[in-house]
């Protein structure tokens, strides 16, 4: 199916900022079953507007092998690459990047490339991961950009879901970003509510700035890195729900300590892990007649104590 047909037959305009529910939008449309692994990509890619450059594709591998199994992850760590091959999968969809940069081996510039010995250093073990995947027959699919544009099945709604929120709760909205009502109920209080739901995870607590007596009625929840309390100001949710690669101890930190607003902080993996989880659900839905596994993660994190 042709881009322009697919953007017609969902009714999105060509300028759509994201996908409202893609179970109902895919639910009656006729989808041939992938075959092989960018044929599956492909299929993830239609699932929300198109985004280019994207770094959602397949990452390494033949493009060309053939499905037996499909596993789903988080971040495709080395160990969870294991497991993927020792439940028989030959095919891993995961949301983060392979090769410990946003653009995989494509990065020429960011992160570990800015550093002469760490750039020697991170390419290193790169090259060795890459060797024993393509040793194994493995091939891994990166679903990031997609997945976080749908606002009722990607990361952002996902974990409201988790949290109790549904879309009657919905207050404001924008992309990658909702701020759901609630309450009124004091910021610690629903701090620890947060703490206990998300232990599922193995989210050890969370942590915690800002007025734990003030009364909260609203919680703003963002994807992924799309979560900076500074981003989203303008949608001034009464608390705000930050993962830990965004969240800053001198600036948001502070802030929150200085004025009172309540932010909670935590992982990272927790945020998206029930994500991944309905993808995972969605595809099994979708194609019954693939064998497809989710690979549970959460907090990507150990918590050591004395």
């Amino acid at each position: 199916m042709k881009r322009t047909e697919f953007l017609k037959l969902t009714g999105l305009a060509v300028g759509a900022s994201f996908v409202t529910n893609p179970f109902d939008l895919f639910a009656n449309q006729a989808v041939e079953v992938p075959a092989t692994a960018v044929e599956l990509s492909r299929y993830m890619l239609s699932m929300a507007p198109e985004r280019n450059p994207t770094v959602d594709r397949v990452i390494v591998g033949d493009p060309d092998t053939p499905i037996k199994k499909v596993a789903t992850c988080w971040t495709p760590y080395w160990d969870t690459l294991r497991k993927a091959k020792d439940a028989g999968a030959n095919v891993v969809v995961a949301h983060e990047p392979t090769f410990f940069t946003h653009w995989d081996m494509d990065e020429k510039q960011g992160d570990y490339h800015r550093f002469p010995a760490a750039q020697k250093q991170y390419m290193e073990w790169a090259e060795k991961k890459k060797a024993w995947i393509l040793e194994n027959d493995l091939v891994v699919i990166r679903n990031h950009d997609s997945i976080d544009q749908i606002m009722d099945f990607g990361m952002s709604a996902a974990l409201g879901k988790v949290l109790g929120f549904g879309l009657g709760d919905i207050l404001r909205q924008e992309k990658y970003y909702t701020v759901y009502k609630m309450g009124p109920i004091k910021a610690g209080v629903f701090a620890k509510k947060i703490s206990k739901t998300l232990a599922e995870f193995g989210q050890p607590g969370v942590g915690f700035y800002g007025d734990e007596n003030r009364l909260i009625q609203s919680i703003g929840v963002g994807t992924g890195n799309a979560s900076d309390p500074m981003q989203f100001a303008h949608m001034d949710p009464d608390m705000y729900l930050v993962i830990n690669d965004v969240f800053r101890t001198w600036s948001h930190g502070e802030f929150a300590t200085d004025s009172g607003k309540p932010m909670v902080i935590i992982d990272h993996g927790t945020s998206e892990e029930h994500g991944m989880r309905l993808l995972q659900q969605h595809l099994q839905t979708k194609f019954p007649e693939l064998d497809i596994v989710h690979l549970e993660q959460g907090c990507s994190y150990k918590w050591i104590v004395p």
